[in-house]
């Protein structure tokens, strides 16, 4: 990924409006706005602001890593959308990061070697995004992908395992440095200039309301 920096993270999944800079493996700069429904109204003024503390331009950047999901429907739609708009313009190529993974990083770093762990995400009244994992060296390997499971299922779950995300408050919200730490460790292999049928992995089928 050394050949891709400067570049832009992105995370819109969640509440949290949150962009992230990397100029190098050592330096890079991030900024957060902990409010719900303000990403279309924050997102821009967060990248415009951090190219203004970097010294960089737009035109510097190499390449954009972006939450993918699963997530906030509307949320993933900006971030993309985003991400597309500078792709296209820029002609620089973007990286789709698995949410649940990126999450999984970082929270293994914290962990100690071996241990089990849920991320669990509230996807709808009753249903809920799970994932299973197993730190690995300050790493992790996925045990069980990205799924939807019910209340049910959900009480089976929190007998015995540790959970993060939404679900129980602990690691509620990803950040975009989580994001492109995992784009800068694993991302390389995603990484693409074809962004026309790239779209949001939203786990549950989205259907769009019409009001009566």
């Amino acid at each position: 990924m050394n050949n891709y920096f400067p570049f832009l993270a992105i995370e819109t999944s969640a509440k949290v409006c949150s962009t992230a800079l990397l100029i190098n493996e050592k330096e890079y700069y991030e900024m957060n706005f902990n409010k719900s429904h303000i990403h279309s109204e924050k997102l821009i003024y967060c990248i415009d602001e951090l190219l203004k503390k970097s010294g960089l331009d737009k035109k510097d950047l190499k390449s954009i890593a972006v939450s993918n999901g699963p997530g906030s429907f509307t949320g993933l739609r900006i971030g993309l959308a985003t991400a597309k708009a500078l792709s296209q313009a820029l002609d620089i190529p973007i990286i789709p990061v698995p949410t649940f993974q990126a999450m999984a990083f970082y929270i293994s770093q914290f962990l100690n070697e071996g241990e089990i762990f849920y991320i669990i995400s509230k996807a709808n009244l009753g249903e809920y995004y799970s994932a299973n994992f197993i730190s690995k060296y300050n790493s992790y390997e996925m045990v069980k992908e990205v799924t939807i499971i019910n209340d049910e299922k959900l009480e089976e779950i929190k007998k015995e395992n540790r959970i993060f995300g939404s679900y129980t408050g602990f690691y509620e919200n990803p950040t975009a440095i989580s994001i492109a730490w995992w784009a800068y460790f694993y991302g390389k292999d995603l990484l693409t200039s074809d962004i026309d049928y790239l779209e949001p992995n939203y786990i549950k089928k989205f259907v769009i309301k019409v009001k009566k």
